[in-house]
């Protein structure tokens, strides 16, 4: 709420700079140190949004990470236990073949194995029962070779995994801290802000002091004007009577007041966003204006005839036109593409002022619309016809 309020009183600062010249230069470097500001503290807050969403994506990466490194981890295990099972067999199978040969040494059975052996009858089954140990063993010796290389390659991977999540730590405690380092930052340029503006309103007041008595004394000369023509007028009262019909007529009153609820919009297009309260990201906000969405291009009109103070660039707004249409009436004009009238000139209603743009911080072509009266935004619903 308090850079909104900022941002509003830069948006008035061109209505009354012209009453005080001898403020005016003054006012000038503060605003333009206002805007500096502005454009730094939009900077930041956009970084501060980044870091916030950045750091949720690589968490979840972290657990993803976490998740691989503990399914690698259980399949080392499984992977040992495959390999003391093997070791077993393996050994469980030597201690057989040993326990074999020893009982049959044991028995005295190595002559009969010797006859066995030479007898083409027998050989085959002793070479057989041979052979087939011989194979049983190298296939547990191939298989448990095969799993421990299985077994380095898992593990290398689990490593790689692991260093990634260190990286990944690493790079969570980095944005961990230039996240507390923006924020500090943030702070302290709202409390600039915040400085600027009480010295604003500060010189502001000033300038409407001097303004207000300014027109005191012109309201004065104006009276004293207009004695001395009535004055004139008196000694050819005859003739006027007689040419009463020649008169000016006499002008409604009520102006732009009298148009409530009967002005036409300022383009053609959809509102995206209304007057009033709105959320970005949890945060409150509040909507001074009208968005419009339109399309890039198309003419922006004033809404009622009036004189532009200000035509330039305005933050986060961009390109911006303000009309002073008397009374303490405004109308505010943002986000344009080209300007087609200048500070100081006269407007008609219905005046192209403009192009729809997409200057200043939105994405898409848009117009942002405002109705003020003496710094106060009024809801442009209640002051438009119904088209």
């Amino acid at each position: 709420m308090g850079r909104i309020a900022f941002t509003l009183i830069i948006i008035l600062i061109p209505c009354i700079i012209h009453s005080a010249d001898n403020l005016s230069t003054r006012l000038k470097e503060l605003t333009k140190k206002a805007r500096e500001i502005e454009s730094t503290y939009l900077s930041e807050e956009k970084r501060l949004r980044s870091i916030d969403e950045e750091i949720p994506k690589i968490q979840n990466r972290m657990g993803r990470v976490k998740a691989n490194i503990q399914e690698k981890q259980e399949q080392i295990a499984a992977l040992d236990a495959q390999i003391d099972a093997y070791e077993a067999d393996l050994n469980g199978l030597r201690d057989k073949m040993r326990h074999q040969w020893i009982l049959l040494y044991k028995s005295a059975s190595l002559d009969m194995v010797t006859v066995y052996y030479g007898h083409e009858k027998y050989s085959g089954y002793i070479n057989a029962i041979i052979r087939h140990h011989v194979k049983l063993l190298e296939e547990y010796q191939r298989l448990r070779t095969g799993l421990r290389y299985t077994r380095k390659k898992v593990n290398d991977v689990t490593l790689l995994m692991e260093k990634d999540l260190s990286e990944l730590q690493g790079t969570v405690k980095m944005l961990e801290k230039e996240h507390s380092k923006k924020q500090r930052l943030v702070s302290s340029l709202r409390s600039k802000s915040l400085a600027y503006q009480d010295e604003i309103e500060n010189l502001l007041k000033e300038i409407q002091k001097r303004e207000k008595e300014r027109k005191e004394r012109e309201k004065r000369e104006r009276a004293k004007r207009e004695r001395e023509r009535r004055e004139r007028e008196k000694k050819d009262r005859l003739k006027k009577e007689k040419q009463g019909r020649e008169q000016e007529p006499i002008v409604a009153s009520g102006g732009f007041f009298q148009s409530r609820g009967r002005l036409p919009w300022p383009v053609r297009g959809k509102v995206i966003r209304g007057f009033g309260s709105f959320t970005v990201q949890g945060v409150l906000q509040r909507s001074q204006g009208i968005d419009i969405e339109a399309q890039e291009g198309a003419p922006v009109r004033s809404i009622y005839q009036g004189t532009v103070v200000y035509a330039d660039w305005m933050g986060k707004y961009g390109n911006t036109i303000i009309l002073d249409h008397g009374d303490g009436f405004y109308s505010i004009y943002g986000h344009l593409q080209d300007l087609t009238k200048s500070l100081g000139q006269s407007v008609s209603s219905q005046d192209i002022i403009a192009r729809v743009g997409q200057s200043g911080s939105v994405l898409k072509p848009m117009l942002h619309f405002e109705i003020r009266f003496r710094q106060k935004a009024q809801d442009p619903y209640l002051w438009l016809g119904r088209e």
